[in-house]
This record gives C-alpha cells, structure tokens and sequence, in this order.
C-alpha cells in the first residue's frame, strides 16, 4: 500500500510536527509531503525524504512563511497524490485541500 502524509509546513518542531514524526514511525514506508521544510530548525526529518511545493522555492518562504498562507491551498492542490492507496492529513490548514483519486482513503 502506498501511502503518503501531508503537514502544512515544518518550520519547528512543535505539536502537530511530533504528530508527524510519530505518524512516520507508525507508516515508516509513507512519503511526506508539506508546503515549507526548514531543515536547519527541524532536524528531526532529515533522514526522511520531505517533498514540498513550489513555496519552498520563494527567496522568502521560511523566513515569512506567514505571507504565503494564501497561496497554500493552491499548492496543495498541485501536488500529485495519484499513486497513493492512503493520504493522511497531519493538518490545521491548506494541507487537507489535497486532492486524491477516487477511492484514495
């Protein structure tokens, strides 16, 4: 089974990131997607391989991660999650926009 877990941002290791981590010890196989991973402040992931949207890209996306909270459900949306059997929302905003294939749990 395919699976994938989607987080808003990872900017601190704070109370939904530990949620995070502990869903990747329950799924060690699944991928992470999240808008924005700031890996000097969250070390935690680094052995994980952390997909991101195009806002990782911005010169200012984690210093001013607040500004693009606009444009996160827009690029949740563009994230491709077709091959996954289960999405798993690890979210408080844009990241339960995601959108799946029918019959993805």
């Amino acid at each position: 089974m395919n699976i994938a877990i989607v987080h808003d941002w990872l900017s601190e290791f704070a109370g939904a990131d530990k949620v995070l981590f502990q869903l990747k010890q329950i799924y060690p196989n699944a991928d992470i997607y999240t808008s924005i991973y700031h890996t000097k402040k969250v070390k935690q992931f680094t052995k994980y391989k952390v997909h991101t949207t195009y806002l990782q890209n911005l010169p200012f996306s984690k210093k001013f991660r607040s500004l693009l909270v606009p444009l996160m459900p827009m690029a949740f949306e563009q994230l491709d999650l077709s091959k996954y059997d289960l999405v798993i929302s690890n979210s408080t905003s844009a990241a339960k926009g995601v959108i799946t294939r029918p019959g993805t749990c």
